[in-house]
């Protein structure tokens, strides 16, 4: 399965919450329970520097169970630290000591506060 694109912005000093909903190619909710996550934001794919990575062991991200939901909540205290302009990312889940699975990828866009 390839993973589906997404972009987001995220706006510096201001709440980022998203929720993802992951389904089966038949439109059903895919249990989540047991898995983690982890969101991963580079310069570019190829560049040595993590600009964030935000997941379920950090906090940052929760997983919903049976309901398939991907949560993830960032404060404004961590958002307002961030300094980029344009980066990409990608979101991955692993279950439990299974290979980990991108299922979203594409450009993140900082709004910088004034």
């Amino acid at each position: 399965m390839l993973a589906a694109q997404h972009d987001f912005t995220i706006e510096g000093g201001a709440r980022f919450l998203r929720i993802i909903q992951w389904n089966d190619d038949a439109g059903n909710a895919v249990d989540l329970t047991g898995y983690t996550a982890s969101m991963r934001c580079k310069y570019t794919k190829e560049h040595a520097v993590t600009i964030f990575d935000w997941g379920t062991v950090s906090g940052e991200i929760v997983l919903g169970g049976v309901n398939g939901s991907i949560t993830i909540d960032v404060g404004e205290l961590v958002t307002v630290m961030l300094d980029f302009n344009r980066a990409v990312y990608n979101i991955e889940l692993t279950p439990s000591g299974g290979v980990p699975i991108r299922i979203l990828e594409g450009s993140v866009i900082l709004s910088k506060r004034v």
